[in-house]
């Protein structure tokens, strides 16, 4: 037995399981969560590695994603190149003879970086969902 409540929660939770979720500025700036806070630095001079750091205002592009809305943002580079990898895979015979050897070659995407136009947050987006894991 279920309760009603609890059964509303968990249908409307499984019913977003394979729904993409669109990516869109990380500069949320809510107060009650520090991590949404993004932030810039002004340098006190040209030798010196400090300055001082000041927060960024709340971005107007928070709520519209990437895909829906492409003139509010700019593509620019990736993490790192795309790059394909060999995985050379030996299994040796149990009566004598040659091992048999697979060569298996696997892509490595690197991650889109992505930056808002309206308030300069650069952030990357993964290409291949698998990466990392």
């Amino acid at each position: 037995m279920i309760h009603n409540r609890c059964f509303e929660a968990e249908v409307a939770r499984l019913s977003t399981v394979h729904e993409p979720i669109e990516p869109t500025c990380p500069n949320k700036a809510i107060p009650a969560i520090p991590s949404s806070f993004r932030y810039y630095y002004i340098p006190h001079s040209p030798e010196s590695r400090r300055g001082t750091r000041i927060q960024k205002p709340r971005c107007n592009n928070r709520d519209k994603g990437i895909y829906t809305h492409p003139a509010l943002y700019k593509l620019d580079g990736k993490t790192q190149p795309d790059r394909v990898i060999d995985h050379i895979i030996k299994e040796p015979l149990k009566k004598g003879g040659k091992p048999v050897t697979q060569v298996i070659k696997e892509d490595r995407l690197g991650s889109q970086l992505i930056t808002c136009k309206e308030c300069d947050t650069r952030f990357a987006i993964k290409v291949n969902p698998a990466n990392r894991h």
